[in-house]
């Protein structure tokens, strides 16, 4: 999630995820987030396509043990952030990759 091309610039991957949230009780569902970089490379790319400021997310209140799991996503196409537990991701790829690897824990 964290590679960067040799100018510096991140590069873009695809990751699938299964939704769960306890509280709600809710989730189960597949999501497939491609074409996203991490919220903290943002400030690496290209001036034309930076984000000036996010906004608080829950994520910033978390005690570390817990924010430690979370991952922050920016969609390149259409600006959104989306928060995933690195746990339920089961499969990862890079965009230039054709297939995905399935993640083992």
């Amino acid at each position: 999630m964290d590679a960067h091309d040799l100018k510096g610039n991140p590069i873009p991957f695809c990751l699938i995820a299964i939704t769960c949230n306890y509280s709600k009780n809710s989730g189960g569902e597949i999501e497939v987030y491609e074409n996203v970089i991490e919220v903290k490379n943002v400030k690496l790319l290209p001036r034309e396509a930076k984000i000036i400021e996010f906004k608080k997310s829950i994520i910033d209140t978390l005690p570390v043990k817990m924010a430690q799991r979370v991952r922050r996503l920016y969609h390149l196409d259409t600006d959104e952030i989306k928060s995933v537990n690195v746990r339920y991701i089961t499969h990862f790829k890079f965009v230039s990759q054709n297939t995905y690897q399935k993640i083992e824990y």
